[in-house]
């Protein structure tokens, strides 16, 4: 089945972050950042598939050097009016319809790029990454890092602030209209290419709620599979996924059993059926309530954030 995830955010120096940081870990590169003296040696990390420079027609010839790029940006940065807090990169994290070979999703984010930022004037920097889902399945998407600043000649100029509530989440901005267009657009663009591949499969930008589905968002995972055992705030983010699942899994369950027509005693014996066992307790590490004990329990739990920036 694909599945739709888009998501936002800007890196900022008031945030610790640093642009040939970013870059590097991306792309498993060893890079040097020439405003600090450091060198950033990611070349060891796995899971990088492909990568891709893409910029407008009249770019200078350096902007197709990742590590000149963010160097770049770092250095004009320096010049700015609040150099301590500059804002350095936009990104946009997309995963990628398992259904399509790699060379028709590099196809499908070269063309949603184009369109949506080169279009505006923002050089691209996309790294492709395959991890391993917590289906035991791959995982392909690719992070979009995109420049801040118009390009004027051979330098960067003025930074186009007009784009930001496109990567603004939470309650940051009271327009959030700009956002929302960015994941419909990229979920017609998926579509597209799901459709043109002959696939039936498709996406849906749309939240549980906008489309009145009685679902917990589960929470992104990332590095916190790996280092359940050794870190507390993977292990919370972990225990806290499991929870959403089966709680997710346990109201699939009863809905599918009401829409069978089957009554509540035949749920009931439903519950003890050797598959359902297997099906909940698969999911979380402690015994499992039936679907009709833990629904009350788990109503209106929310994801938070626990993931911290990079």
């Amino acid at each position: 089945m694909a599945i739709y995830h888009l998501t936002v955010k800007i890196f900022t120096r008031s945030k610790g972050h640093s642009a040939i940081a970013c870059a590097a870990y991306r792309h498993g590169e060893r890079f040097h950042d020439l405003r600090t003296g450091q060198v950033m040696d990611y070349s060891r990390r796995n899971g990088v598939v492909d990568s891709m420079m893409l910029a407008p027609d009249h770019a200078p010839s350096w902007v197709y050097d990742r590590e000149a790029l963010w160097n770049r940006v770092e250095a004009r940065e320096n010049n700015s009016t609040r150099p301590e807090s500059a804002q350095l990169a936009r990104e946009v994290e997309v995963s990628l319809p398992r259904e399509l070979s790699w060379e028709k999703n590099k196809q499908l984010v070269k063309e949603y790029v184009t369109d949506q930022f080169i279009s505006k004037g923002m050089v691209a920097d996309v790294a492709f990454h395959e991890s391993v889902a917590s289906d035991g399945r791959p995982n392909p998407h690719a992070h979009i890092m995109l420049t801040m600043r118009e390009l004027k000649g051979w330098e960067f100029g003025n930074k186009m602030r007009g784009h930001n509530p496109i990567f603004t989440k939470g309650d940051q901005v009271k327009d959030k209209k700009p956002l929302k267009i960015l994941r419909e657009t990229w979920s017609q663009y998926v579509n597209q290419a799901l459709q043109d591949s002959g696939s039936r499969e498709s996406v849906d930008h749309r939240s549980y709620d906008d489309r009145s589905i009685n679902r917990i968002p589960e929470p992104k995972l990332g590095a916190a599979i790996r280092l359940e055992k050794t870190n507390p705030w993977a292990a919370e983010r972990v225990a806290h996924c499991r929870k959403v699942r089966a709680w997710n899994r346990a109201q699939a369950t009863l809905e599918n059993a009401e829409h069978s027509g089957l009554r509540r005693a035949n749920r009931r014996r439903l519950h003890n059926e050797e598959w359902l066992r297997e099906f909940m307790h698969g999911h979380m590490h402690e015994r499992v309530p039936s679907p009709e004990i833990i629904a009350p329990e788990y109503q209106g739990y929310q994801p938070h954030t626990l993931e911290p920036d990079r």
